[in-house]
């Protein structure tokens, strides 16, 4: 459980406007884990998310949705954290579409 930073780099003074994550693999684990992702604070790309949402195949809209006020403002170059919470993730894999303005 914890933070697990990707590695993906988005460039200081980046907007992202909006984004999607593709679950190519179900997330599994041995209790109820739930996965966040954040950028600059906690949660401000997808609020933490149970596995049981996670399934092979799900489409998630992230948090920013084309609007200024959900929309994240990147101060320093940074990548996107993956938090997991409540239980360690046993499996799982997902793709993360961010798109920013640079």
């Amino acid at each position: 459980m914890g933070d697990i930073v990707l590695s993906a780099l988005l460039p200081a003074g980046a907007i992202v406007t909006s984004g999607m994550i593709e679950v190519n693999e179900a997330v599994t684990s041995d209790g109820s884990a739930t996965v966040a992702l954040k950028l600059e604070t906690g949660e401000d790309v997808l609020a933490a998310t149970g596995k049981a949402s996670l399934t092979e195949g799900a489409l998630l809209d992230t948090v920013p949705v084309h609007t200024a006020a959900t929309a994240v403002k990147i101060v320093d170059a940074t990548a996107v954290t993956l938090t997991v919470g409540t239980a360690a993730l046993t499996a799982g894999q997902m793709d993360i579409y961010l798109e920013y303005f640079a």
